[in-house]
């Protein structure tokens, strides 16, 4: 379907009894566009590829119809707001070829037996702590990997793949210490990146070169690291020895 097509048919569905553009309109729209965003995040969490351990959420049909209705009040959202479908999305494309459009790779550095890993700068600061890797990070996962490893007031850098809006709360990473994010993949807008960025913690995203190439592969939990989101790198500084499990 080309965008006239799309635009044409959203105007009529607003010509019935939501056709108003007063800001009760606007506010049910946010609400009811980021509840359906928070029930998209959910299919992506518990997809088995990435989450092997989740509970099957919906069908695929499901999906479909969800990710349809939050496209429709998203375009009925801006059509309120007087901005043109058109005007959005080369706006949009624009920002995103900017910031994750034009992937660059990490890159793994080795001098003096000290490892570097380049990627996004996408929180600002410089902090030292202890690496806490995890693939597809959760509060339990985490709860559990902390137990495991006995680390308590220990200043923690979260490593992993990359992060969900349904994944961890900002609270319980606050709770647990968390000072630093690392992530293998996503850039300035990524959800990770955002956390960081309102928890006030450096983070530098990004840094998978491959599959064997990567934060989540190269550092260990218990490896003593810096993460540098002033210039997008993080230094693995000392490896622990004692602490083994993943």
């Amino acid at each position: 379907m080309e965008l006239k097509e799309l635009e044409k048919r959203v105007r009529l569905f607003l010509k019935g009894e939501y056709a108003t553009d007063k800001i009760y309109d606007q506010l049910y729209r946010i609400a009811v566009l980021d509840s359906q965003t928070g029930d998209l995040a959910k299919f992506v969490y518990h997809d088995p590829k990435y989450n092997p351990e989740a509970r099957i959420v919906g069908t695929f049909e499901d999906e479909v119809s969800i990710s349809g209705e939050a496209v429709c009040h998203l375009i009925a959202l801006m059509m309120s707001r007087g901005i043109d479908l058109s005007d959005a999305l080369e706006a949009g494309i624009k920002k995103l070829e900017e910031k994750d459009g034009y992937k660059k790779k990490g890159e793994v550095i080795e001098i003096d037996n000290i490892t570097t890993l380049k990627g996004y700068r996408t929180a600002s600061g410089i902090v030292e702590g202890i690496a806490i890797v995890i693939l597809f990070a959760s509060e339990k996962k985490l709860e559990k990997l902390l137990t495991n490893l006995k680390l308590k007031d220990e200043k923690k850098i979260l490593v992993t793949e990359s992060l969900s809006a349904h994944s961890v709360s900002v609270g319980f990473l606050r709770a647990i210490n968390l000072v630093g994010i690392v992530t293998n993949q996503g850039g300035s807008t990524s959800h990770g990146a955002i956390i960081a960025r309102e928890m006030g913690i450096p983070c530098v995203s990004g840094t998978e070169v491959s599959e064997t190439e990567k934060a989540t592969k190269i550092i260990h939990s218990g490896d003593k690291i810096i993460v540098n989101g002033n210039a997008g790198e993080v230094v693995l500084i000392k490896r622990e020895v004692i602490l083994r499990k993943r």
